[in-house]
């Protein structure tokens, strides 16, 4: 007897997150399941938001989730989520993404 078992793929993250625009994100880029996300604080002129990055980490560990930052100006989120990912993963992330920046407005 066997069983078809065909596990839930979530869709890919940075396909949710530029869905997810918010006047913040410079620019959302990876490549597989690592992606990182640019903060600025303003798009047009592309101004680095150092000090809301670290903050938005802050946020996030106390939302549960975890997340580095990268960059040379320490203004990009990095993710690593973990290899089984489930499409609850990426809500529990995007969830968190929106209180911790909202939290900032």
């Amino acid at each position: 007897m066997s069983a078809a078992f065909e596990p839930e793929t979530p869709p890919p993250i940075t396909s949710t997150l530029a869905v997810f625009r918010r006047d913040g994100f410079g620019d959302v880029r990876g490549h597989g399941m690592l992606v990182g996300l640019e903060l600025v604080t303003d798009r047009e002129s592309r101004t680095r938001a150092t000090e809301e990055t670290k903050r938005i980490l802050e946020l996030m560990r106390q939302n549960q989730v975890l997340v580095g930052k990268e960059g040379r100006f320490n203004n990009v989120l990095k993710l690593r989520p973990p290899l089984i990912l489930h499409r609850k993963h990426v809500d529990q992330f995007v969830a968190a993404l929106d209180a911790s920046l909202s939290a900032l407005d």
